[in-house]
């Protein structure tokens, strides 16, 4: 962990960890560039995980669904997966070939996942066609009317109970169309303690 933390901080790149609300997580303290977002941090911010995800540069994750969701930011994804040949011969995926659907590379190191991380903080990013191609195969829209359309599919546009729902959802398209970045202080999403200039990572296993 500290020798991925002295990568990170070489390159200026924050790495936030989202652990599963059920899963404890901790990081000693000492670490410049590793930070655990737990869900009550959340909770007081008043913050919800989506709005935070609007926010970030790029996503860590695994086997999480949340890399679909993700697609919409369009923003690089690396996939951490060291444990894939024994994931797929037990439990299994619902996506096969796995490697053909995730849109980001599969490492299973500390290293090589260092090492894309700085790739893409110098701007290179190898996987934009894949993410695209991803996007319109598992995400029929990509708008802010998803709610709206809902509300008429409920039949609750115009009801009291519709209007309840509607001021959320205007919150909730306001936070998408600005980036979320009002609660992180920045105009590129939750900046860097250490290196305000830096990019933001959220490795997410929710």
């Amino acid at each position: 962990m500290a020798g991925l933390d002295g990568l990170l901080t070489e390159h200026g790149i924050e790495v936030v960890i989202k652990p599963h609300p059920l899963a404890e997580q901790t990081i000693p303290h000492g670490y410049r560039s590793l930070t655990i977002l737990t869900q009550d941090a959340l909770e007081r911010s008043m913050v919800s995980l989506y709005e935070y995800l609007a926010a970030i540069d790029g996503l860590i994750t695994d086997i999480s669904s949340v890399w679909i969701d993700f697609l919409l930011r369009d923003r690089p994804m690396v996939f951490a997966f060291p444990d894939l040949v024994q994931y797929r011969s037990t439990r299994g995926f619902n996506l096969e070939p796995y490697e053909d659907w995730v849109p980001g590379p599969i490492v299973s190191d500390v290293v090589t996942l260092a090492r894309h991380l700085a790739r893409s903080a110098s701007g290179r990013d190898d996987y934009v066609e894949q993410r695209q191609v991803m996007c319109r195969r598992l995400h029929r829209y990509a708008d802010t009317a998803s709610s709206d359309r809902l509300l008429d599919a409920l039949g609750l546009r115009g009801s009291s109970s519709g209007n309840d729902v509607r001021s959320h959802v205007d919150y909730a398209r306001e936070s998408a169309e600005s980036d979320v970045t009002r609660p992180f202080g920045g105009e590129d999403g939750w900046l860097n303690r250490t290196n305000p200039e830096g990019c933001s990572w959220n490795c997410a296993t929710t």
